[in-house]
């Protein structure tokens, strides 16, 4: 009886773990973020991280894009604060099923 336990409780805590990022792309842009200057570079990067976030979870896809709206906003990048200012704005739409 106990190991019945023990095996639905490990199965239960498997189903409920977040999956890692089985994306290589998003892995690869993540290694590119890690190492770029603070600058529009970045704010491009973290906009695509979060578009590629767009269909499989839009919790990481609005976090992306917040972090770049902030990013877009301290280096003046104009271009980059509309998209993301867009971007996140869809986010939050779908979240409260405006969409």
């Amino acid at each position: 009886m106990l190991r019945v336990f023990l095996l639905l409780f490990l199965f239960s805590l498997a189903l409920t773990c977040p999956a890692q990022d089985l994306d290589p792309e998003i892995d690869s842009l993540k290694g590119v973020l890690a190492s770029q200057q603070v600058d529009s570079l970045k704010v491009n990067t973290l906009i695509e991280i979060g578009t590629q976030y767009l269909s499989t979870d839009i919790e990481e896809a609005l976090n992306y894009g917040t972090q770049a709206r902030d990013l877009a906003e301290k280096v003046n990048f104009k271009m980059g604060l509309g998209v993301c200012t867009e971007a996140t704005g869809y986010c939050e739409c779908y979240q409260r099923g405006l969409s």
